[in-house]
């Protein structure tokens, strides 16, 4: 009987852990996301300087296009 308490704290300790590893996930995916959108957003940039500098304001609607396409949900 004397072994209840000490299953009952190694059983809190593991539900802890879950518990800081599901957190550390939900931030890793919670970081990836916003460096792809970041990308995305460079990506837009860069096109839309290049489209307008090379080619005239007309590529603009290239880039939306892009743009629509890339953050269309899915």
């Amino acid at each position: 009987m004397s072994t209840a308490p000490q299953e009952d704290w190694r059983a809190q300790a593991l539900q802890q852990m879950e518990l800081a590893e599901q957190e550390e996930l939900a931030s890793s995916v919670a970081t990836g996301s916003m460096k792809i959108v970041a990308a995305k957003i460079v990506f837009l940039v860069v096109l839309s300087l290049f489209l307008v500098l090379f080619l005239g304001f007309g590529w603009l609607f290239a880039v939306v296009l892009v743009g629509w396409y890339l953050f269309w949900p899915r």
